[in-house]
């Protein structure tokens, strides 16, 4: 059986998460980022997983409270104890057809 090394989660963001500017707050898709990051990392070990570092955060566009958040996490590359995980955040109004990063 061939492991999986992909996943997404999909959701609609909620007015508990948004900011004093009424965006979703930064923090609130950062939790996102690692909620995915740690799913994905458990499924491929079969075992529990922690996060020790992420970087490169950068957000290109606010993210509004009732759109589609579409988190796409890949695990490329792999060693004996640890893994890298690329992960995109992209998010659409309900009725668009195209999402952005």
């Amino acid at each position: 059986m061939k492991k999986q090394h992909k996943i997404e989660f999909q959701f609609l963001s909620e007015p508990t998460d948004v900011n004093y500017g009424g965006k979703v707050h930064g923090g609130a898709v950062m939790k996102w980022i690692d909620q995915v990051g740690y799913s994905c990392a458990s499924t491929w070990a079969e075992s529990y997983a922690v996060t020790v570092y992420v970087g490169g955060i950068r957000f290109y566009k606010p993210i509004l409270i009732g759109d589609v958040v579409r988190l796409n996490a890949e695990i490329i590359y792999t060693g004996f104890s640890s893994m890298h995980i690329a992960i995109d955040v992209y998010s659409k109004k309900v009725t668009a057809q195209n999402p952005t990063r």
